[in-house]
Protein backbone atom coordinates (compact mmCIF):
# COMPACT_ATOMS: atom_id res chain seq x y z
CA UNK A 1 0.00 0.00 0.00
CA UNK A 2 1.54 3.53 -1.10
CA UNK A 3 1.19 4.48 2.76
CA UNK A 4 3.03 1.50 3.90
CA UNK A 5 -0.17 0.59 6.77
CA UNK A 6 -0.83 -3.33 7.08
CA UNK A 7 -4.45 -3.90 6.23
CA UNK A 8 -6.29 -3.82 9.82
CA UNK A 9 -9.62 -4.63 8.16
CA UNK A 10 -12.13 -4.07 5.62
CA UNK A 11 -13.74 -5.23 2.68
CA UNK A 12 -11.82 -6.98 -0.04
CA UNK A 13 -12.86 -9.24 -3.02
CA UNK A 14 -10.44 -12.10 -3.34
CA UNK A 15 -9.92 -13.11 -6.67
CA UNK A 16 -11.73 -16.11 -6.75
CA UNK A 17 -14.53 -14.84 -5.21
CA UNK A 18 -17.39 -14.10 -6.50
CA UNK A 19 -18.22 -11.46 -3.59
CA UNK A 20 -16.70 -9.13 -1.48
CA UNK A 21 -15.94 -10.16 2.03
CA UNK A 22 -14.98 -8.34 5.60
CA UNK A 23 -11.43 -9.14 6.69
CA UNK A 24 -10.08 -8.60 9.96
CA UNK A 25 -6.58 -9.68 10.34
CA UNK A 26 -6.05 -11.60 7.42
CA UNK A 27 -9.88 -13.83 7.95
CA UNK A 28 -12.84 -13.10 6.76
CA UNK A 29 -15.67 -12.58 9.01
CA UNK A 30 -17.45 -15.78 7.88
CA UNK A 31 -14.91 -17.77 7.58
CA UNK A 32 -14.63 -18.94 3.84
CA UNK A 33 -11.81 -17.15 3.07
CA UNK A 34 -8.30 -17.25 5.03
CA UNK A 35 -4.83 -15.82 4.53
CA UNK A 36 -2.08 -17.88 6.81
CA UNK A 37 0.46 -15.15 5.29
CA UNK A 38 -1.54 -12.35 6.29
CA UNK A 39 1.36 -9.82 7.76
CA UNK A 40 3.24 -10.30 3.97
CA UNK A 41 -0.61 -10.07 2.02
CA UNK A 42 -1.52 -6.90 4.02
CA UNK A 43 0.55 -4.57 2.00
CA UNK A 44 -0.62 -5.87 -1.32
CA UNK A 45 -4.26 -5.82 -0.61
CA UNK A 46 -5.32 -2.69 -2.48
CA UNK A 47 -9.24 -4.07 -3.29
CA UNK A 48 -10.46 -2.24 -0.32
CA UNK A 49 -14.13 -1.16 -0.67
CA UNK A 50 -17.09 0.35 1.18
CA UNK A 51 -19.99 -1.89 1.11
CA UNK A 52 -21.33 -2.98 -1.91
CA UNK A 53 -24.87 -4.78 -3.04
CA UNK A 54 -22.92 -7.94 -3.66
CA UNK A 55 -21.05 -8.34 -0.38
CA UNK A 56 -20.80 -11.61 1.32
CA UNK A 57 -24.19 -11.55 3.65
CA UNK A 58 -22.45 -13.40 7.04
CA UNK A 59 -19.75 -11.17 6.62
CA UNK A 60 -22.03 -8.38 6.85
CA UNK A 61 -24.45 -9.42 9.28
CA UNK A 62 -21.66 -10.14 11.55
CA UNK A 63 -20.05 -6.89 10.50
CA UNK A 64 -22.94 -5.55 12.38
CA UNK A 65 -22.80 -7.51 15.59
CA UNK A 66 -19.36 -6.61 16.08
CA UNK A 67 -20.47 -2.47 15.27
CA UNK A 68 -23.06 -3.35 17.87
CA UNK A 69 -20.49 -4.54 20.66
CA UNK A 70 -18.38 -1.84 20.41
Amino acid sequence: MSDNKKLEEGWWKPSQSRKYHYFVEGRSLCGSWGFPNYDELAEDITTITAPQSDDCVVCFRKLLKRRVKK
